[in-house]
């Protein structure tokens, strides 16, 4: 398996794809943070901890990141080495899924480190109330970042090995995310807590109505991407390769 995991991070390593992820993170997660730090007025604790959590644009792009690695190998034929050093479809992708775990922590920390390095100089020329905050609410950002970041990219993995085809998952995921799940919202909060978004957000923005808290968030978001693994490893054992 050591061995599996280790040309999971060849591969990303020697593309460009994880590259532009992470530029993609970083850029992206600094624009939010600074139009946050520039228009919301910061007075809470909570108003604080929601402007400082930079993960919530690393966890989505992740959750991307996992699918289009996944669907890749089929889309450029790769799957075909791949299965020719290691038959064995169900530890392939539970390769895949250690190696995104630890890719989506890295490049989760990254996210969260970059908020920090600009959000607090900046709220602090606002005078912003950053004396709420202490240590142990820093070490919990850093937490929930980089843990809503590795499983998100977990759960990428599971997707794209349940639905091969790259457009159709990664457009399937997004309409699931920003459409679908509103409307589970809508129906019953209690039911949309529980969902992949519902629970990222517990981990990366504001309590809301029935949100769940950071450690059970944690453990659906693992549930999720255990789940989604064991699919997608049993369909990749069954279906042939195209």
């Amino acid at each position: 398996m050591s061995s599996l995991v280790s040309a999971e991070f060849l591969k990303l390593r020697t593309t460009r794809t994880a590259y532009g992820f992470l530029a993609a993170i970083v850029l992206l997660t600094l624009a939010v943070v600074a139009a946050n730090s520039a228009n919301v007025d910061l007075r809470t604790k909570e108003d604080l901890e929601e402007a400082l959590s930079g993960a919530g644009i690393a966890a989505a792009l992740l959750l991307v990141l996992g699918i289009v690695a996944t669907t890749g190998e089929h889309r450029h034929g790769t799957i075909t080495s791949s299965l020719l050093a290691s038959p064995d479809r169900r530890r392939l992708i539970g390769a895949k899924v250690l190696a995104y775990l630890v890719t989506g922590a890295l490049l989760g920390l990254a996210a969260v480190l970059a908020t920090l390095a600009v959000a607090v100089p900046w709220l602090s020329a606002r005078d912003a109330p950053l004396d709420l905050l202490d240590a142990a609410d820093y070490l919990g950002l850093f937490v929930k970042g980089v843990a809503v970041s590795a499983l998100s990219g977990a759960i990428g993995v599971g997707i794209g090995a349940i639905v091969r085809n790259q457009v159709a998952a990664v457009v399937g995921t997004l309409i699931y995310l920003f459409a679908l799940e509103p409307v589970i919202g809508v129906i019953s909060s209690g039911v949309a807590a529980y969902t992949i978004g519902g629970s990222q957000s517990a981990l990366t923005a504001a309590p809301v109505e029935d949100a769940l808290g950071p450690l059970s968030a944690g453990l659906v978001l693992a549930t999720w991407a255990l789940a989604l693994a064991l699919v997608g490893a049993e369909l990749e054992e069954r279906r042939d390769v195209v």
